[in-house]
């Protein structure tokens, strides 16, 4: 009797040993599928970034245009009532 107990506790064991070790490749495929999304989003934040600087040197491209435009037409102006 004392085999058979012997038999079922190495059999757990081993059954344990399964379950951690299905829990261990779980959770390996969990962080990296974490890491990727993290990743992904750092992409994402660094691509904002980047269209934000662009929005910002095209609305100070707008703001010179339209200066320029003023003055030029400030300049015909002064002309014209010569």
């Amino acid at each position: 009797m004392g085999a058979d107990i012997v038999e079922e506790r190495e059999a757990l064991i081993l059954e344990l040993q399964d379950v951690i070790t299905e829990l261990h490749q779980e959770m390996s495929l969990k962080e990296q599928h974490e890491l990727k999304q993290l990743q992904q989003l750092l992409q994402l934040e660094t691509r904002v970034k980047e269209l934000q600087e662009q929005v910002q040197g095209s609305e100070e491209t707008i703001a010179q245009l339209r200066l320029e435009q003023q003055s030029n037409s400030g300049m015909l102006n002064v002309g014209g009532g010569v």
